[in-house]
């Protein structure tokens, strides 16, 4: 096993992150997990600990025995990237609060990354506005002004 550097995590312990998670997810001991999965508690105990190179075979034993998808087991390996490509006046009509002010909201792309939300409109402001509307959404806001 080659560790790459003091704070990047080598792929079995992330992989063995992933493991432990989701069996305690599911609220299952070490010994229970063993016996739907059909690997040995050592075994598991050194995968979660990131000691040992599991083979597929065996980290799909311990994905099915969890009923998720093995490629869950390595999905913080990667990195998400989210784009949106909206060609000029296609975006998505939407009613939204505020629209009674004169506004009409265009959607243009929309974000997800660690539990954050990012949308992205185009408000045109057709009437004067009276007032302004009371927004409780927890967001980011991105203001662009044509």
């Amino acid at each position: 096993m080659k560790q790459q550097s003091k704070n990047l995590k080598s792929l079995e312990e992330i992989v063995g992150e992933s493991v432990r998670k989701y069996r305690a997810d599911h609220r299952l001991t070490m010994v229970e997990f063993s016996e739907i999965s059909g690997v040995s508690s050592p075994m598991i105990s050194k995968i979660e600990r990131g000691q040992v190179s599991a083979s597929l075979s065996t980290l799909d034993a311990l994905a099915r025995a969890l009923s998720i998808p093995i490629a869950n087991l390595f999905a913080s390996t990667t990195e998400r990237k989210e784009v949106s490509y909206v060609k000029a006046n296609s975006g998505i009509e939407t009613n939204r609060v505020g629209s009674t002010y004169g506004h009409s909201y265009q959607l243009v792309g929309r974000a997800t990354s660690d539990g954050n939300k990012a949308e992205c409109y185009v408000i045109t402001i057709q009437d004067s506005a009276a007032g302004q509307p009371l927004l409780m959404e927890r967001a980011i806001e991105f203001i662009h002004i044509l």
